[in-house]
């Protein structure tokens, strides 16, 4: 496919969950579902699939040159009747809210999992240069979002350059947006991103749709063919590929924060919230969504996953990152599913031994992890190990739910997904899951037992098998 600096990374699957499926697909089939797949495919990529730094992405550098070459010539009607034929390929289902860094990372998030039909042929290219054009397309996705959001160029430039240099120059940025180093500021949704892999010039362009303490997440067009969601350290802005692995070259070169109208959407990183000395002016930075669920910043009622965030807060499942953040597009761990499973059973307490040598009895999910054994909801990722910080996948988190059901046998034996291993120990998991309405999968014919899920997926997953 496309040249790059660095070899594509491959890609065995794409979205998960940690837990009960149904939250990628139903919520991709309404308005607010887009979010389903956001930190799911992060960690999918990151973790599930074993990515490093050798196999990380580069994008192509779309040169001043070859824009000018390219310059943007066609009518709009003209490129509405080119890209007729895509308009099918995850369409934005987003209803705008007025809210235009809130919207343009929504919008993003509907797009995650988006592959080009060839060698850089996509639909935002197609919409860009009114023809079927065949070039880098990582910074025109970002104009295809920003259109898409109603953001005027004046706030974000039609642009498809992906280079800029940083430093005092980073202000003269190719989508024309005021501009910040790395450090200088919290990151927030709707801030682009510009990515070097060495050197004080960027060749790669993405938008930032959520962050935490630790992270940057974010959704970036032309990655390993698709758009793809990534996440970058807060401290260092290096790509990390997991908890304990980051690059040593790939990084955030700048950041570049269009003068959006309406508030924006918090970070769940704290720095960025409101004190009693800040303005709720818009330019001083604070962002805050709209009307926050439970007294979390980063929960709105607009978000699929409102009423069950509302809903495990109520009944005791979990109390968030912190009083003021739930993180729901951070991945759900291990220990942290079966503590909301454990906490949902009502804490039930056993007196038996924890076999897992990785799950210390000072740990949060201790009690969890022996009740999950002696109920017999988990056996471990191996006979002495049950790896409670990794990331739960759809597949774990499916047969966690079911098992936790008491392992209700389906009642079909087969379903539409082409991706599942009929003597897989998760099968029977994932058609109750179907049946019980709690997953409809990431696509109509993928379920993507190995993507990981978000905390945010997995309340969903537990509150429609509870209801």
């Amino acid at each position: 496919m496309r040249n790059r600096l660095i070899s594509v990374l491959l890609i065995l699957s794409l979205l998960l969950a940690a837990l009960p499926v149904g939250i990628l697909a139903s919520e991709q089939n309404s308005d607010s579902d887009l979010n389903a797949e956001l930190l799911a495919q992060v960690q999918a990529m990151i973790e599930a699939e074993g990515l490093t730094e050798e196999e990380a992405w580069y994008d192509e550098m779309l040169t001043e040159e070859q824009a000018a070459a390219m310059a943007v010539t066609a009518s709009d009607s003209a490129a509405a009747e080119v890209t007729d034929s895509y308009s099918t390929a995850y369409p934005n289902t987003w209803k705008n809210t007025g809210n235009q860094a809130y919207d343009i990372a929504q919008i993003a998030l509907t797009q995650v999992g988006y592959e080009e039909t060839g060698d850089n042929h996509t639909k935002y290219n197609a919409w860009f240069y009114g023809s079927d054009t065949a070039v880098a397309w990582c910074a025109v996705f970002i104009s295809w979002c920003a259109d898409q959001a109603g953001i005027p160029t004046s706030v974000i430039r039609k642009n498809a350059m992906a280079s800029a240099y940083g430093g005092s120059s980073m202000q003269n940025n190719p989508f024309g947006a005021p501009a910040y180093a790395f450090g200088a500021q919290t990151p927030q949704a709707g801030d682009i991103i510009f990515v070097t892999s060495g050197g004080s010039t960027s060749n790669h362009v993405g938008l930032v749709v959520s962050v935490d303490d630790k992270y940057i997440y974010t959704v970036e067009g032309n990655v390993s063919d698709t758009c793809g969601a990534r996440m970058y350290t807060r401290s260092t802005g290096y790509q990390a590929y997991g908890a304990n692995s980051v690059s040593s070259s790939i990084r955030i070169l700048f950041i570049a924060r269009p003068n959006y109208t309406g508030s924006g959407i918090s970070t769940s990183g704290g720095s960025n919230t409101q004190t009693e000395d800040e303005d709720e002016d818009e330019d001083d930075g604070v962002v805050v969504v709209p009307d926050p669920v439970a007294g979390f910043v980063d929960v709105s009622q607009r978000e699929y996953f409102a009423e069950p965030v509302a809903w495990a807060v109520e009944n005791g499942i979990t109390n968030g990152m912190t009083e003021t953040s739930f993180a729901p597009y951070a991945a759900c761990t291990r220990g942290q599913i079966v503590t909301f499973l454990w906490r949902y059973a009502g804490k039930p307490s056993q007196n038996v031994r924890c076999p897992f040598t990785d799950v210390s009895s000072s740990q949060y999910y201790y009690d969890p992890v022996r009740w999950a054994v002696s109920a017999g909801v988990t056996t471990g990722t191996t006979p002495t190990t049950f790896s409670p910080d990794a990331g739960c996948t759809r597949a774990q988190a499916v047969t966690f739910l079911w098992r936790a059901a008491g392992s209700p046998e389906p009642a079909g034996t087969s379903c539409d997904f082409t991706d599942l291993d009929t003597d897989s120990y998760y099968y029977k998991a994932v058609l109750w899951a179907v049946e019980n309405g709690i997953t409809n999968g990431t696509t109509p014919t993928t379920f993507s037992p190995n993507n990981v899920c978000t905390r945010g997926q997995i309340v969903t997953f537990l509150y429609r098998a509870a209801n």
